[in-house]
């Protein structure tokens, strides 16, 4: 009999009639929403994801690539967003203001402000009171999914402010640790998996599969045969969907350590070439976030590739000379200059488009997409030089139904504090302000955004 045919299946529930003797949390990150999981489909569930960028709206390298107000007509390195797939998803505010990170004096935690609302408190630190949307909408939702949240990251360390380029997740002014590799990001999604028999959880999984070339699906065989034999057909298309993006994530893991011998090194003053390159990490990073929001495992998952002090090198691109000199010195004409800067913009752009797309790909029971039930918002250090704090690039997609002017760039007055309130109103989070009180704050106009 199809699990179809049952009434208010939460997904505990489902999990817990596949599971025998495998634990629960130990099928959670392999089994996406399905049609079976009636409770949960009569409405939609609403996830946050974010992207941090070093470079803003009013770079030189950037300027020139953006849309101007009325329908979005992208140029240069960010065409890959003319694609129709994401475009009709995609809306950009200009004009937007923030509060600036110790004046607006230096590298220091710019990002941070456009996803916090904070201040910086002074060089080097967090306000105290500081604490980002992802993590309040992490505590927020925690008893609802397996994990918190999920946070791609790939060190990039300055050398001065090493919190400040480790994350711009925060709680209370201290900067939450990120993933810094592919692998470790594949360790925490299945960190319940237990590799002594598929009892209740414990164990970290791909130590001993990803480097013993075994796969996460091998320990759960059992239970998703048994699982598979109950749901119906699309569902079972769905899982087989599932199934295979695990698969591919684990042969793109295995054929790094193949290459390289090296899943982990994702480290501080390293090269990037010497280490998993920007190329390889970035695409299984997008791949394990845009899972983990399908399989409702968080409802919270964003990526920080790096502040404008980045020095992570990009040694992939043709037009990268080598000597480890890296994003940030060519911003200041010290490598060379024209051509890899444009190349690592586009490249970074190509990336952000390669998420949206899976976002996109992910059928949810109701037949959207994972794109319209979640809100991305990308967002920027530096706008030129030293100023950070007006100008600021919001550049947000999906949330259909709640933004009313997609596939648009709008000129705005209005401050990354009422993006961040909007979006919190979007999750459910019901607040007048979000961030720091003294800079005002609302929310963005109703002509733009509902939420």
């Amino acid at each position: 009999m199809h699990l179809l045919k049952y009434k208010n299946l939460s997904r505990r529930d489902l999990l817990s009639m596949a599971a025998g003797a495998t634990a629960v949390n130990t099928l959670w990150p392999l089994v996406p929403r399905l049609e079976a999981m009636e409770a949960e489909a009569t409405a939609s569930i609403k996830r946050y994801s974010y992207w941090l960028e070093p470079t803003n709206a009013g770079s030189k390298v950037l300027s020139g690539s953006l849309s101007a107000a009325g329908s979005l007509d992208f140029k240069n390195n960010w065409t890959v967003f003319n694609d129709p797939e994401i475009k009709q998803h995609i809306l950009m505010l200009r004009g937007v203001s923030r509060p600036s990170a110790d004046g607006g004096d230096g590298p220091h935690p710019n990002g941070v402000a456009g996803f916090s609302g904070w201040r910086g408190g002074g060089k080097g630190r967090y306000n105290a009171k500081c604490t980002s949307l992802d993590q309040v909408l992490s505590q927020k939702y925690a008893a609802d999914s397996l994990i918190g949240d999920i946070r791609a990251g790939y060190r990039n360390d300055n050398g001065k402010d090493k919190a400040f380029d480790v994350s711009s997740s925060v709680v209370n002014g201290k900067a939450i640790a990120r993933p810094q590799s592919p692998e470790a990001m594949y360790n925490e999604f299945f960190k319940d998996l237990n590799l002594g028999g598929g009892n209740s959880g414990g164990g970290q999984a791909s130590d001993s599969t990803i480097r013993r070339r075994l796969s996460a699906l091998d320990y759960v065989s059992k239970a998703l045969a048994r699982l598979n034999s109950r749901i119906a057909h699309e569902d079972k298309h769905k899982l087989d969907q599932h199934q295979t993006v695990v698969r591919s994530i684990e042969t793109q893991l295995e054929n790094i350590q193949n290459s390289s011998g090296n899943l982990s090194s994702c480290e501080a003053n390293q090269p990037d070439g010497g280490a998993v390159g920007t190329d390889k990490a970035y695409p299984i990073q997008s791949a394990l976030m845009a899972a983990a929001l399908g399989c409702n495992v968080t409802r919270v998952a964003g990526a920080y590739y790096g502040s404008a002090a980045q020095r992570i090198t990009y040694s992939h691109l043709n037009s990268y000379s080598g000597g480890g000199a890296g994003y940030h010195k060519a911003t200041h004409g010290k490598h060379s200059k024209g051509a890899y800067l444009g190349d690592v913009v586009r490249f970074r752009a190509q990336e952000v488009a390669r998420y949206l797309k899976i976002l996109k790909g992910y059928e949810e029971p109701d037949g959207s997409s994972l794109l319209d039930n979640t809100i991305f918002y990308m967002s920027t250090d530096v706008v030129e030089g030293h100023e950070h704090k007006s100008n600021v690039l919001a550049f947000l997609a999906g949330g259909t139904g709640h933004f009313k002017q997609q596939g648009n760039a709008v000129n705005v007055n209005a401050r990354a504090n009422d993006i961040l309130t909007s979006i919190a109103r979007y999750m459910g989070h019901n607040v007048d302000k979000f961030g720091d009180p003294s800079f005002g704050g609302g929310t963005l106009p109703n002509s733009v955004f509902s939420g």
